[in-house]
């Protein structure tokens, strides 16, 4: 619970109003003046643990520790329900006739509904199947287990959806391990910006096997696919990634030892995937507008354009690849009709570009293109660029921007199938 300023903002915060805490004390007290000598001693421990615990100078020296967020945790310890359920059976015990209980019973139940917050719907719907785990979960431990075929797994998902299909299926292990924080932050808020790199690092550090994702985040999607992660099924609201980490592991060690076979300096790496490709294929864009193709296991290169050229483009069976000098002149009227040209193949296009699409920027005739749907263009990859990052033009298609403007690197996209 972040930005509480004292303790009672935490309990408050923690039990919808202070109420509960309130009730316990009062229920103590009672506690205390009954005559066994154990309440006392149960009630008294109590007591000691409130007044060492739920006071602003500890609640102070826990936040200056780092864990003032989970400072709320401390109130697992008083037994609200328990002391709370005592009184109240202990009232009960108190009334002399049948009605005067029932009408007690009544009047509990009323206050604990008016105190839950809950509606009438919440406590009479039935559960959705036996196992009283949404389908939505089911659906999405089932799939696991399809595509596994029940082996144990690490998977990583929003936390609802992840507690839900581990209490499912018990093969389906929690990532433990790693920076996973800012790959939560991606997968939880659609975030499409993160590097090839930084993707790579996250996923093999934290030993993850695969990874769920809501079907809307798109976002969420480019970035799992720069990082090499490839989609193997689907439910009704979730797509399951695979992450290859022998896959991974090579790209990574090639990446931070320097060792790809090339003279180049490789930048960074990113990884865009076509539905149904079956040969990979590599390719090096230098700062300076050139694109090669590239074979890393014999450690060739082949230019495609020198960078001088306004426009190219070459087929590649399931896909085609673009390069765009649009530095000085833009996106001209005369290059649209070659990007339209190109288009009606209908066709996944790679886009290259010297210098990002950007609004006002001579660019808005490709953008008008692209965010009116009318596009087959899946990936831009735009060199100089002020900053790296990675966002999305529109639902389906992302932009990366490279801020390499260095002739001899270059930024390696490696295009796979999923």
């Amino acid at each position: 619970m972040t930005n509480a300023e004292t303790i009672w903002n935490v309990i408050s915060w923690y039990y919808g109003n202070s109420t509960a805490i309130g009730l316990m004390l009062v229920l103590m007290t009672v506690y205390l003046l009954e005559r066994k000598k154990e309440y006392r001693y149960y009630t008294f421990s109590c007591a000691v643990l409130m007044f060492l615990i739920l006071n602003q100078l500890t609640y102070r020296i826990i936040e200056r520790l780092g864990e003032g967020d989970t400072y709320y945790r401390f109130l697992w310890i008083f037994p609200v329900s328990l002391i709370a359920a005592w009184g109240g059976l202990r009232l009960i015990e108190k009334m002399k006739s049948k009605m005067e209980k029932v009408i007690c019973v009544a009047v509990m139940v009323c206050l604990i509904f008016l105190y839950s917050g809950g509606k009438i719907s919440d406590w009479v719907t039935l559960p959705e199947n036996i196992y009283q785990i949404s389908e939505d979960k089911i659906q999405v431990a089932d799939l696991i287990e399809e595509v596994t075929g029940g082996e144990r797994v690490i998977v990583y998902a929003e936390d609802e959806l992840m507690y839900g299909i581990r209490e499912y299926d018990a093969n389906i292990c929690l990532a433990a391990e790693g920076e996973r924080e800012y790959l939560y932050h991606i997968i939880t808020e659609n975030d499409s910006n993160a590097s090839g790199n930084l993707m790579l690092g996250i996923l093999v550090n934290a030993k993850i096997d695969y990874i769920v994702v809501r079907k809307e985040y798109t976002g969420a999607k480019a970035a799992l696919n720069g990082g090499g992660c490839v989609e193997v099924g689907q439910t009704d609201n979730y797509i399951l990634y695979y992450v290859n980490q022998g896959q991974l592991k090579e790209d990574l060690y090639h990446t931070y030892d320097s060792d790809w076979k090339t003279d180049a300096g490789i930048c960074n790496v990113e990884d865009v995937m076509i539905k149904g490709l079956t040969q990979e294929q590599q390719f090096l864009f230098y700062g300076d507008g050139r694109l090669d193709e590239f074979n890393n296991d014999i450690g060739e290169n082949r230019i495609l354009c020198d960078g001088s050229e306004e426009f190219y483009s070459k087929e590649y069976g399931d896909y085609i690849v673009c390069k765009i000098d649009n530095q000085s002149q833009g996106i001209t009227e005369q290059i649209m009709k070659k990007i339209e040209s190109e288009e009606r193949k209908k066709k996944p296009i790679l886009l290259f570009l010297n210098r990002p699409l950007i609004r006002g920027e001579k660019s808005d005739r490709l953008l008008d293109w692209i965010e009116e749907g009318n596009s087959y263009i899946q990936a831009v990859y735009a060199e100089n660029a002020d900053e790296s990052r990675k966002d999305m033009l529109t639902e389906k298609v992302f932009q990366c921007y490279i801020t390499n403007n260095v002739a001899e690197n270059a930024l390696l996209v490696q295009v796979r199938g999923e």
